[in-house]
């Protein structure tokens, strides 16, 4: 797959660098280039500002998956157009009439808002406390997810029928651009998060270690993840014919997947 191929490749050393110089430096990003070199001193700035933007886009995704989670719940059904009618409010809004404030949604920005507040005041060790406990729970969520898709006999047709790859794609240059722009979004390279998380490691930590249990846990969670929305693609799917080549536009499903997959 191409994906984890730029992960190993690519992601891998940039991952390394990262915590490198947070590590032998002890500085937050935004003393860190200023120390490694004057002329860039401006990087760390521009990476702190940058991360706060990303925080708020972190945020509001968190908001909306916090409701959408809890309707589902409560209404146990997904109509065709759920995530732009029902979770978005996508209703013909526009920036000169963005609509009024939802309760719903407030309420969960102020759960949301009170959680990051609480964890940004415990400390790098009481996160490091919550995600002893998350990571391991989210995994486990993961696979009994996996496990129940498969006990349906259209999910792994659905899985089996989508993972098959294309190989023409191989020779596709914009295919391995996105790969490898996926790879720095999801490990977060570059925002200055990894640098200041090394920062709080001792000296003579094993860096090597540390970026290999981040890169081997990664890869087991994309391809979990990836059976899973493909099998309950199959699943919710399982009266149509599921070839995404040769959906046409109008489908719902290429509403959320786009027209192909790149593997």
């Amino acid at each position: 797959m191409m994906y984890i191929f730029m992960l190993v490749v690519l992601g891998t050393p940039f991952l390394m660098v990262e915590v490198f110089l947070g590590q032998y430096s002890g500085l937050v990003v935004s003393r860190l280039y200023r120390h490694l070199c004057p002329l860039l001193s401006g990087v760390g700035v521009a990476l702190m500002l940058q991360s706060a933007v990303r925080a708020l886009l972190d945020i509001s995704v968190t908001m909306w998956m916090g409701r959408g989670a809890v309707k589902l719940f409560y209404e146990q059904k997904i109509s065709q157009e759920f995530f732009y009618k029902d979770i978005l409010h996508m209703n013909g809004t526009t920036l000169e009439d963005i609509g009024s404030v939802n309760s719903e949604l407030a309420l969960a920005l102020g759960a949301v808002g009170l959680s990051s507040y609480i964890l940004l005041a415990g400390g790098v060790k009481t996160i490091g406390k919550v995600c002893l406990l998350a990571v391991p729970v989210c995994f486990g969520i993961l696979i009994t997810l996996c496990i129940r898709t498969c006990m349906d006999p259209y999910g792994p047709h659905g899985f089996l029928t989508l993972i098959n790859p294309q190989w023409s794609t191989l020779s596709e240059a914009t295919a391995w651009l996105e790969a490898a722009s996926h790879v720095v979004f999801s490990l977060q390279l570059g925002l200055g998060v990894i640098s200041t998380y090394g920062s709080y490691n001792k000296f003579n930590n094993n860096i090597i270690r540390d970026c290999w249990v981040i890169i081997i846990g990664h890869i087991f969670w994309v391809l979990l993840s990836v059976f899973l929305i493909f099998s309950l693609l199959g699943v919710a799917y399982k009266e149509d014919v599921i070839n995404l080549k040769n959906l046409s536009p109008e489908h719902p499903l290429v509403s959320f997947t786009g027209e192909g997959v790149w593997l």
